[in-house]
């Protein structure tokens, strides 16, 4: 911005799945939310100049002497800008977006070839920079269920446990275990222990809120964390997700030879007896436990008053 003097630049990525071009950091940064969110540009509306930029993938001056254009210049609130279509190994990954709005200056033709050099260094940046999102996310989620991993899992909850007392008396955690998985996999093998783990994780992701956490701690044992939640609450999520699982084991008998899907659910409250998130769940764990001695396919509820650990419920 500074060596050509445009009024604002932005980077817009494109976002593989909504089909669109959207705005991933801009200049000046006093841009309101408002203002960008027409920015996010559908790319099967793209015509006219734009849409010859970026199938040539060469820099051009998107202006209202083309009608075609008219429509998306309204749509930005400017006469005209300069869109510098960001590549990676010759694919289009984004577009460098420049205006002069405020001034009305006229874009100057000339600096285009100047330009597309720094969309080039932003599109090794973007890849970059997108690459390490990926490892990132991948460091972070069960291949298999697309859930938080049991390191994820264990980070998300030292940090809750860092948290005021106050908050943290309103924090549930339970375990899910998947009742008798081993012969899913004996019985109809690998493939079925398989599914049958998508299955009770799309479960839990359908029925848990947003700003609650659910993860696979490992195995055929699943945990989640409440927020915001007491004993009646907790209980009756465990609930749900124990019914849900069993009415889709019933729907699915026959695929897996009937031997039916259930899980067995332990849920302890915060307590202030425990000294870090593992107490809690230890006791969580000692509760799905009781579940499986009291018959299988039962939620347990740890007590209020926390025993010596290892001393059973």
């Amino acid at each position: 911005q500074a060596e050509f003097s445009f009024d604002r630049c932005m980077l817009l990525n494109i976002d593989p799945k909504r089909r669109s071009l959207t705005a991933s950091y801009w200049w000046p940064r006093s841009i309101q939310t408002q203002m960008l969110q027409a920015f996010e540009i559908d790319i099967n509306q793209v015509t006219g100049q734009l849409l010859q930029c970026l199938r040539e993938k060469r820099p051009a001056i998107i202006n209202d002497v083309v009608t075609a254009n008219k429509p998306l210049l309204q749509q930005l609130g400017v006469a005209e800008f300069m869109a510098v279509p960001v590549l990676n190994h010759n694919r289009l990954i984004g577009m460098l977006y420049a205006d002069n709005a405020v001034s009305k200056k006229p874009l100057c033709p000339q600096s285009l070839p100047e330009v597309n050099p720094i969309a080039n260094e932003l599109g090794i940046a973007l890849f970059h920079a997108r690459q390490y999102d990926e490892l990132k996310k991948c460091a972070q989620l069960d291949p298999l269920t697309q859930l938080f991993n049991k390191g994820m899992i264990e980070d998300y909850l030292a940090q809750v446990f860092r948290q005021d007392k106050s908050s943290l008396e309103k924090i549930a955690i339970g375990f899910v275990d998947i009742d008798k998985f081993k012969l899913f996999n004996d019985l109809c093998g690998h493939q079925a222990g398989d599914d049958v783990l998508k299955i009770v994780a799309d479960i839990l992701r359908s029925l848990t809120r947003p700003g609650d956490f659910i993860g696979r701690y490992g195995g055929e044992e699943f945990l989640f964390v409440l927020s915001n939640t007491d004993r009646f609450g907790a209980y009756g999520y465990a609930e749900r997700i124990r019914m849900e699982i069993e009415r889709r084991g019933k729907i699915m008998s026959q695929r897996f030879h009937d031997h039916a899907l259930t899980v067995s659910i332990g849920v302890t409250m915060y307590h202030e007896a425990y000294a870090s998130h593992m107490d809690m769940v230890e006791v969580a764990d000692q509760a799905m436990y009781r579940a499986k001695q009291k018959g299988r396919n039962k939620v347990v509820m740890r007590p209020d008053e926390p025993i010596p650990f290892g001393k059973g419920l």
